[in-house]
């Protein structure tokens, strides 16, 4: 019987695979290119856990889970903080140091990010035009149309609402109904979910 090999910081993480995915095109180097790969895979992994926090968050929405739901907010805004503060690294790179190595990035664009469309459409912002920008049997394409066709956080809180009683069948009537969570002490922890959206909304 093989005996089973402890697990260790290293191989939970798949720290060697991990630091061996950065691999610069520039010839010669360009010393920016390496603080570029890594900011921008970072910004990907980000996404990733991003995804996976809203796409719980809306299954605790759809479960009436709303203090779970505030929680995983919370997560979520401090995530795209942090997201805001990588722009500082980058800021770091002057103009000339980037032109060292961006013309071997053509045509690719970090709007081609499929995760971070994915995001935009979770988050209420859907634009089927962008799924253009994908081959038809891309992973990219796949994963936006999927994302376009599932409920937004926004559908999943005025599902929610509507569970409660709320009127949530057009613009005046959701309007109507955040005015009583917003003027009626009772609703207090909607009021602070919906700053809560708010927040994360300006931080995105």
């Amino acid at each position: 019987m093989t005996a089973k090999i402890p697990v260790s910081y290293e191989s939970y993480l798949k720290i060697p695979e991990l630091t061996n995915i950065q691999v610069p095109l520039a010839e010669p180097s360009a010393h920016d290119e390496m603080q570029f790969i890594v900011v921008h895979q970072a910004y990907e992994l980000w996404f990733k856990l991003l995804t996976h926090e809203i796409q719980a968050m809306i299954t605790f929405l759809n479960k009436g889970n709303l203090p779970q739901s505030i929680w995983t907010m919370k997560r979520c805004i401090e995530i795209t903080r942090v997201l805001n503060q990588q722009i500082h690294v980058m800021e770091t790179m002057s103009p000339t140091s980037f032109l060292e190595f961006r013309n071997l990035l053509n045509p690719a664009s970090g709007l081609q990010s499929y995760q971070f469309r994915c995001l935009e459409f979770m988050s209420g912002l859907k634009h089927e035009r962008y799924l253009g920008l994908y081959e038809a049997d891309s992973l990219g394409h796949k994963a936006l149309t999927q994302a376009l066709s599932e409920p937004t956080i926004w559908d999943a809180f005025m599902t929610y609402l509507k569970s409660l009683g709320f009127a949530v069948g057009g613009d005046s009537d959701q309007l109507a109904s955040l005015k009583i969570i917003y003027t009626e002490p009772k609703w207090n922890s909607l009021h602070f979910f919906c700053e809560s959206l708010m927040d994360y909304d300006e931080s995105f």
